[in-house]
């Protein structure tokens, strides 16, 4: 009988499991405490992570998963907020609302579902764009996992951290802090390859390093032995003799590349009995590196299947079948005839029985490719020129889908828009930048919020300065203001400066007006541009109004840090 090998066996990782299983006993007795895993792409951190899942149910402990999301147009927080979904989800509502307390109203800004579960819930619109503000939503979760560990132990797997958003990192880093008298263990993966000095984790990493109760596990290709193990527990008997000791050569350990190689043996026909009897090591087939062999896999797809799921890949890693189904009534570039939604759910059936696809319950989201690389092979086999034209679409059909309120795809369409400058062009990218970024300040998440301006800014490079370009450096401005250890506060006045002057430049002097009143005063090396800024905005604010009391009562202030040496 052919194996479907669905599932890799879990071997070789014994000391891991251990060192994990010592530090949730750890976390079940009061002292919780933190744990990532790290490895090269496909070294088995999911399979470990899911290892480690079954024996923290098995304790009693209650597990979330959250997971990083490629791409930019996922919402700030999405890994958090994606736990916490899960937990309300099957929470009983009396319970929760003493979990939450009263910081459901800040949880509520990143997580709408916190709202409809409290109906009389009153949620501000924007939340207070400041440090404070951030300090009270990363409160408000620290003491919600407290308080929620308390009726049972959590368990928080965070995957894929080199793709988090830089605010996530920071609620990481506070979260970790509080941990040590709680029932909460929270458990990241991340690939090592992908992290540079200078990478967003890096700091991050450093950080979490001082705590007593941090777990580093690095894991490393599986040895011969582990891999014996593995072969035989796929293939369900013994395999021939130098087999394993040519796979581990050739995949160097990684489970990912033995899983292909396993396939690769199935398609080619020696995983049955007999063919095994005269199968040698010479014979194994040679996977020309991990694309070449997801390459492969993907070949087992019919061609309407595979055109499928390049337009699913270029939706991105995860997918919802309202939008798929959309595109496909009216395929990208016209190259394609239309589905009906039962042609279409073949075709999903098909990808999820070759294991390109699988189904999930994340909150926004239907579908999901099993390996980020087989997302990533299929949008790399297209090339650039129709990869524009697909994200043009995309952009379009997602825009048209929710009519006149786009905005709740802001930071979605900015990625998508942003893809497709070279066939739409930047007005539209440039639009939902701004939104993006003004909807991330709101929500407290200032790090994204300054990539989304940043983005719309560069795209405005060499067009005449306007209402848009001022509005994108203010809002940039503010998220710099109001960033945790921001270490350059000159460039966040020099922002606010260049939108004073473009607000009067188009008329808007009552928004140009607004700019001083919201600056932040004390942080070295900015009073001196402060000053001049605000003894402008002096000079043309109206005679003793509230205005120019206000930001005369700042200038001075200003003029006092000044002497005073900050």
């Amino acid at each position: 009988m052919t194996q479907s090998f669905d599932n890799e066996p879990f071997v070789g990782r014994e000391s891991e499991l251990a060192e994990l299983t010592s530090a949730l006993d750890d976390a079940l007795s009061g002292r919780g405490g933190l744990a990532v895993i790290t490895g090269e792409p496909g070294i088995g951190k999911t399979g470990l992570s899911e290892a480690f899942e079954q024996i923290s149910v098995d304790r009693g402990a209650l597990v979330l998963w959250g997971r990083c999301y490629e791409e930019s147009g996922a919402p700030p927080y999405w890994p958090w907020v994606q736990a916490i979904r899960n937990y309300i989800r099957d929470a009983n509502k009396d319970s929760l609302q003493g979990e939450m307390g009263p910081g459901a109203v800040e949880i509520a800004a990143i997580v709408p579902e916190v709202g409809g579960a409290f109906p009389n819930l009153a949620v501000p619109e924007s939340t207070n764009q400041t440090d404070v503000g951030r300090f009270r939503l990363f409160d408000a979760i620290a003491s919600f996992l407290r308080r929620a560990s308390e009726n049972q132990p959590l368990v928080l797997i965070l995957e894929d951290l080199q793709d988090a958003d830089g605010d996530s990192l920071r609620l990481l880093e506070f979260v970790a802090r509080e941990l040590s008298n709680t029932n909460v263990m929270i458990v990241g993966t991340y690939r090592d390859v992908e992290l540079g000095r200078r990478h967003p984790l890096s700091r991050t990493l450093a950080e979490l390093r001082r705590s007593s109760n941090f777990h580093r596990l690095l894991l490393l290709g599986l040895n011969e032995g582990a891999i014996g193990e593995f072969v035989a527990s796929a293939l369900g008997t013994s395999p021939p003799p130098g087999i394993a000791e040519a796979i581990h050569e050739m995949t160097q350990g990684k489970p990912l590349f033995v899983t292909e190689t396993l396939r690769l043996m199935r398609q080619e026909g020696w995983v049955e009995p007999e063919a095994l009897q005269s199968f040698s090591p010479e014979d194994l087939p040679l996977p020309e590196g991990i694309r070449e062999a997801i390459g492969r896999h993907l070949d087992v797809l019919t061609e309407a299947c595979s055109e499928l799921m390049t337009v699913a890949a270029v939706m991105g890693r995860q997918f919802e079948y309202r939008y798929l189904l959309s595109l496909t009534k009216d395929p990208p570039d016209g190259a394609r005839p239309q589905l009906t939604e039962n042609e279409l759910d073949d075709l999903l059936d098909e990808a999820i029985r070759a294991r390109v696809i699988e189904e999930i319950s994340t909150p926004g989201a239907d579908y999901q490719f099993t390996h980020a690389l087989i997302k990533e092979t299929l949008t790399e086999e297209i090339t650039l020129t129709r990869r524009a034209r697909m994200h043009a679409r995309v952009a379009l059909m997602l825009e048209d889908f929710h009519g006149i309120e786009p905005a709740r795809q802001a930071a979605q369409l900015a990625f998508h828009f942003g893809e497709a400058q070279n066939v739409l062009g930047s007005e539209k990218f440039i639009q939902y930048s701004l939104l993006a970024g003004t909807q991330s300040l709101a929500a407290n998440a200032y790090e994204v919020a300054i990539e989304q301006f940043q983005r719309g800014l560069s795209a405005k490079e060499g067009q005449p300065d306007d209402l848009e370009t001022a509005e994108l450096l203010n809002g940039l401005g503010r998220a710099q203001m109001t960033t945790l250890n921001y270490d350059d506060p000159t460039t966040q006045i020099g922002n606010f400066r260049k939108a004073f002057d473009i607000y009067l430049k188009v008329g808007s002097t009552d928004k140009a007006l607004a700019i001083p009143q919201q600056m932040t005063l004390g942080r070295a090396g900015a009073n001196a541009a402060a000053r001049e800024l605000l003894s402008k905005a002096l000079e043309i604010a109206p005679e003793n109004s509230v205005v120019s009391g206000q930001i005369l009562s700042k200038y001075g202030s200003a003029v006092a840090l000044g002497l005073a040496g900050c």
